[in-house]
């Protein structure tokens, strides 16, 4: 009986540590590449991946939008 408790109580201890699922970006439902690089590099708040933006306009506009988010995010 204190076996089975015992196994119980550890049973629930390592689910609660266990990480959750990751959640998928909704970026990867874009189908144009650049556009969905666009949105990764913002939603990841990193400005160097918008080197596969092909549009030089978009590129500029992705970095800044990507920098924001960085900063906003405090990294």
């Amino acid at each position: 009986m204190i076996r089975m408790a015992m196994t119980a109580l550890a049973l629930t201890v390592g689910a609660a540590m266990l990480p959750s699922p990751a959640k998928a970006s909704e970026c990867y439902g874009i189908r144009d590449a650049s556009k969905r690089q666009e949105c990764l590099a913002v939603e990841r708040g990193a400005p160097e991946d918008c080197l596969g933006v092909r549009d030089p306009d978009q590129r500029v506009l992705c970095r800044q939008r990507a920098e924001q988010e960085r900063r906003f995010r405090g990294r």
